[in-house]
């Protein structure tokens, strides 16, 4: 069941090109996801127009964001879509103290995935705070 075009080895090579635990979203897959969105295709134009085109604020098109060098794209994906009933919030601190301690524990070769997956999750915590300020919505959590 393996694709039989370009898509393996495109997916290789994107992988690559980036460490950390992330998603990443090549950028004409990202340009077809956001093309209702087009000012998001920059952190810029998402912080100058979160609002969007009238796009709900648990839309997964929020978590899509290029990535910090402009590359390609990424998930940003510790900020949950889904308002489960009872979901607690991620505590971001609590998990980049985790994902620290076991950078600690680890080759430098390896450590740079740790460091990188927390520098993800601080993009997330900023989206996810930026967005619940802009658009009206506060958690009244500290887990932020």
């Amino acid at each position: 069941m393996l694709p039989t075009d370009d898509v393996l080895a495109r997916a290789a090579g994107l992988e690559g090109t980036q460490k950390g635990a992330r998603l990443l979203i090549e950028r004409a897959l990202a340009t077809n996801l956001l093309r209702n969105e087009p000012e998001w295709f920059t952190h810029e134009g998402y912080f100058s127009n979160v609002h969007g085109h009238n796009c709900a604020h648990d839309s997964v098109l929020r978590r899509v964001s290029p990535t910090p060098d402009q590359r390609s794209y990424e998930l940003l994906y510790y900020w949950s879509c889904n308002h489960v009933e009872n979901q607690e919030p991620i505590d971001y601190q609590q998990k980049c103290n985790e994902l620290k301690e076991v950078k600690q524990m680890v080759d430098k070769n390896v450590a740079v995935h740790y460091r990188e997956t927390i520098a993800l999750l601080m993009r997330c915590k900023r989206r996810h705070i930026f967005t619940n300020k802009n658009i009206g919505l506060h958690s009244g959590s500290s887990s932020y």
